[in-house]
């Protein structure tokens, strides 16, 4: 039963992390063929012209690229769910192994998302393919590397002495 119990709370600090980085996102949409002002009938027959410009919405150009990363945000959850798991080991409501075994997880899903999503992202430069077109693959490449970059940096600083012996 302790096994048990010792898993619920990554799993539910997991999906937690997932949601929060899933909201402002839900509805981005691109154009599953990467095409630009696509004309009707269109490539894809997700064809929408809602201002009646002749050009497919999912594939029309922004007039102004502003890409929006959640930079802060991210890194204020993700400070906020450490110092909370850190203080649930110290007050020996988990385990610190369990404390850890959290972070080490959450650090291997950022990790293999970003990866993925780096894998696709350069195999799409050459081969235009509509792999995960409905989601905003660069988007989420990039929300992934924030996360995984500020758990390396607790990672780093568990392991500090092993790196410090390294240069020694």
């Amino acid at each position: 039963m302790k096994k048990r119990e010792n898993l619920l709370l990554p799993i539910i600090i997991t999906f937690f992390i997932i949601i929060i980085t899933l909201i402002p996102t839900i509805s981005a949409t691109d154009c599953p063929f990467e095409e630009e002002n696509c004309v009707y009938p269109g490539d894809c027959g997700r064809y929408i012209d809602s201002d009646n410009n002749q050009l497919c919405d999912y594939s029309e150009i922004p007039q102004k690229t502003e890409r929006r990363y959640y930079l802060i945000t991210l890194t204020i959850i993700t400070l906020a769910l450490y110092f909370i798991t850190s203080l649930l080991s110290k007050y020996k409501k988990i385990k610190f192994i369990t404390h850890r075994r959290i972070w080490n997880t959450l650090l291997l899903i950022s990790f293999l998302i970003m990866a993925i999503l780096g894998i696709i992202l350069t195999i799409n430069v050459q081969y235009p393919l509509a792999l995960f077109s409905d989601i905003n693959r660069l988007f989420w490449h990039v929300e992934a590397g924030i996360i995984f970059s500020i758990i390396s940096i607790f990672h780093i600083f568990w392991h500090i002495r092993y790196y410090k012996n390294i240069f020694k």
